[in-house]
């Protein structure tokens, strides 16, 4: 799966690089620190999953999210926020996870299963063939 992160604090992204590059299944294709610059390069660049902080100057996670509906992008969202009580939001736009800051190996890891299995059911096709 081809990932971005996109979060203002220089600290966070680099911690969750260091995790993401320890998971095979994720090729990390960037790193942003504000959504303006990732929407530039997702709009030049297919995406999968985007690791999304919520808390960010000009453009917060919800707004971006939102752009993402609205421009009807296939890529997956996983909010990652020092902040629990936008939960709710983040899954109503349709998040496939919410993490919280400090990110831990093993709750990440649970994070790739779930975009793991919600992409094998988007890549399932039918296939329909007649004779005669």
């Amino acid at each position: 799966m081809r990932a971005i992160i996109v979060d203002d604090e220089e600290l966070a992204r680099c911690r969750l690089t260091i995790l993401l590059e320890e998971i095979e299944e994720i090729t990390l294709c960037g790193s942003f620190a504000t959504a303006l610059d990732a929407l530039n390069y997702i709009e030049e660049n297919p995406v999968d999953v985007i690791f999304l902080d919520i808390t960010m100057p000009e453009m917060d996670g919800m707004e971006f999210a939102n752009l993402l509906i609205d421009k009807k992008s296939r890529a997956s969202v996983v909010f990652v926020t020092g902040y629990g009580e936008y939960a709710v939001e983040a899954f109503e736009l349709e998040a496939v996870d919410y993490l919280l800051k400090p990110i831990k190996r093993d709750r990440l890891v649970k994070t790739i299963d779930r975009l793991a299995r919600k992409n094998h059911r988007e890549v399932q096709q039918l296939y329909i063939k007649c004779f005669g």
